[in-house]
């Protein structure tokens, strides 16, 4: 966990300032850190993970995005789907990527 906010932590200052160069060099580390973030239980990191999804999405704006941001797109899709297509769930979790982390995805998947 504490790696996970290490990580985020590091991604908003960056993307704040070069979110180009951040991303055509390191879209693989958003990727991984996706599935642990939408994971837990922890709406701090729910919330920083947004934080990089809207630059995210204010840098590159869907849909017409190329390699690795449509990678990055794809994957957020593939994960919130998952999370309300499992019955396996905690309610927890569900709750709590329902708040600004789903607003977020969503605003990205439009």
């Amino acid at each position: 966990h504490p790696q996970l906010v290490t990580g985020l932590h590091i991604m908003n200052l960056v993307m704040k300032q070069q979110p180009d160069l951040y991303i055509k060099s390191n879209g693989r580390q958003v990727i991984l850190v996706l599935d642990p973030v939408m994971k837990s239980k922890s709406s701090s990191l729910h919330t920083s993970l947004c934080e990089v999804l809207a630059k995210l999405t204010k840098a590159f704006p869907p849909p017409d995005v190329e390699e690795p941001v449509a990678e990055i797109y794809e994957e957020v899709n593939k994960l919130v789907a998952a999370c309300f297509m499992t019955t396996t769930a905690p309610i927890g979790i569900v709750e709590s990527i329902a708040g600004t982390t789903i607003a977020c995805a969503l605003q990205m998947l439009t």
